[in-house]
């Protein structure tokens, strides 16, 4: 009956159309209902019309599975269970021989759910998608490293095509959504006991769907969280299962696991950033350059001729507790390049109609350097602008530069650009903007922006005009005539424009990888915890 509702999944089925399907009584078909929903299925029941399964409902179903199910072998024997220890231990507690190759096991919960190194991987009860698959190898299938590596191409590519969003890959088992890990990946494996050879590998593969404790809110994220999507579980595990499969199915062929090796690197976010290595020997910070042809990581140490390859056996962790407020190479070139653009733009006064006030594009450069830059780039950049002003540079407006025009009378207008550039790129990199933005709701981020420009305005506003009241004795009331109110309508322009304009051009450098959507440096986390 399940089966039945989640085909007709948000729409109304009458009694008499289940009763007649499944050739029992409405009697049967009510208390099965009340059955279902004391389980925690979510069923509304409309008196005198029929039942609908809600659009929110999560249950696993075999039967709803296997319809989206396009494999030959993987996950054609599937079986779920209400509750295990751990899904992993579930089969190699079975006997292997008894169980075909593919053979798939569902939990709904985990009581001792695993990560690598025997880590607790969180598993609660209807909020993730728990499952082990069972592979029996032959000898050209014997690198369990790069079943891992297909496991997460596998789950990357499942997400974005049932999920709608970006999925990134952290070597070498974990796959993040919006900048915190969604899925973890332990594969496992037996060997035989005459050839000393894998028998059978046992890949498990924990997918966050639903609610995310509080304790791992800052290093985890959900299908629900990241796309706002509920209800999907069981879509999500039938195209997980398809694309493990074709992607298992290239493994042994050299030319079409090159591609699939492809993919995965352009899915390893990691690339080009500095990572705390622990190889079980010693830890150290390197930088990771790319992946070789067997997915061992390619990483390059300070004071080191060479890079090094690592493999499977290795940690990762992003950052450094010790370099997390530096500036890398590619932050300075950024700072540089909007401090330039910020000078340049100051130069330029363009007279329009209807005020007496040419429109200047200083503050249209500091609002280009908030929408675009992380926040602490963002306030670099300004800060080495007023720097070079300070130098006696000129690059303030009408090209003055020098102290006295940093800290003269409307020298206070400047000293808030900082400030200014930091809101409106605070307000684009929080964490909910960046999910929000993940999932492209572009209505949503247009008015964060233009909300932030504008208390961006107000405060420059206020402070320019208490600096202009106090350094020249001018009364509050009449610095805001003299240096606030003719601005205004030109100020309104200023950010119409830049809502107009440099808003999607955000959009467009997101889509195509140029700005990344991540913007605020990661925190140390470790690869393996959930």
């Amino acid at each position: 009956m399940l089966y039945l509702l989640e085909k007709q999944k948000g729409r109304l089925v009458t009694g008499g159309q289940l009763a007649q399907r499944l050739n029992v009584s409405r009697n049967a078909i009510w208390k099965a209902i009340r059955a279902l929903q004391a389980e925690g299925t979510k069923i509304v029941a409309a008196p005198n019309k029929g039942y609908r399964l809600t659009d929110a409902n999560d249950t696993l179903s075999k039967s709803v599975i296997d319809d989206a199910l396009t494999t030959s072998f993987i996950g054609r024997s599937l079986e779920i269970l209400p509750t295990a220890h751990s899904t992993n231990q579930y089969i190699k507690e079975t006997n292997a021989d008894d169980k075909p190759n593919g053979f798939v096991v569902i939990a709904d919960e985990q009581t001792a759910g695993q990560g690598r190194r025997g880590r607790a991987f969180i598993s609660h009860k209807g909020q993730g998608i728990y499952l082990s698959i069972l592979l029996k190898l032959d000898e050209r299938k014997q690198d369990i490293r790069l079943l891992t590596i297909c496991a997460a191409v596998a789950v990357s590519k499942a997400i974005e095509q049932t999920c709608r969003i970006q999925a990134g890959i952290k070597w070498v088992n974990d796959v993040f959504c919006c900048g915190k890990k969604i899925c973890g990946i332990l594969t496992e494996a037996t060997l035989s006991g005459e050839l000393q050879e894998l028998s059978t590998v046992v890949i498990g593969i924990g997918i966050n769907t639903g609610s995310i404790p509080a304790e791992l809110d800052d290093i985890a994220t959900s299908i629900q969280r990241a796309a706002d999507l509920r209800g999907i579980r069981n879509a999500l595990i039938a195209q997980v299962l398809n694309q493990f499969e074709a992607v298992f199915l290239a493994y042994s062929d050299k030319d079409a696991f090159r591609s699939i090796l492809e993919y995965y690197r352009s899915r390893l976010f990691i690339i080009g950033r500095r990572v705390l290595v622990s190889d079980m020997v010693r830890n150290y910070v390197a930088t990771v350059l790319d992946i070789d042809d067997a997915g061992g990581l390619i990483v390059h140490r300070r004071l080191r001729k060479h890079p090094t390859h690592h493999h499977g056996r290795n940690q990762t962790r992003l950052g450094e507790p010790s370099m997390k407020n530096r500036l890398s190479i590619k932050d300075l070139a950024l700072v540089g390049l909007f401090a330039a653009l910020t000078a340049v733009l100051a130069q330029i006064a363009i007279p329009i109609p209807f005020s007496p006030m040419p429109i200047s594009f200083g503050l249209v450069a500091v609002y280009i350097t908030g929408l675009l830059l992380a926040p602490k780039n963002a306030v670099f950049a300004q800060l080495c602008y007023l720097a070079l002003g300070a130098a006696g540079a000129p690059v303030f407006g009408n090209f003055r530069g020098g102290l006295s025009a940093l800290f003269g009378s409307t020298g206070g207008y400047l000293l808030v650009y900082p400030l200014m550039a930091w809101i409106v790129s605070m307000a684009l990199n929080s964490q909910r903007s960046r999910r929000v933005e993940a999932v492209r709701h572009k209505r949503w981020i247009f008015g964060k922006a233009t909300a932030a420009m504008c208390i961006a305005h107000i405060l420059l506003y206020l402070g320019g005009t208490i600096w202009l009241s106090t350094t020249t004795g001018t009364p509050f009331g009449a610095a805001l005539a003299l240096a606030v109110y003719p601005f205004i309508p030109l100020d309104i322009v200023k950010i119409v424009f830049c809502i107009a304009t440099i808003v999607p051009l955000r959009f467009r450098l997101l889509s195509s990888n140029l700005l990344s959507p991540h913007a605020r440096p990661a925190k140390p986390q470790d690869s393996e915890n959930q």
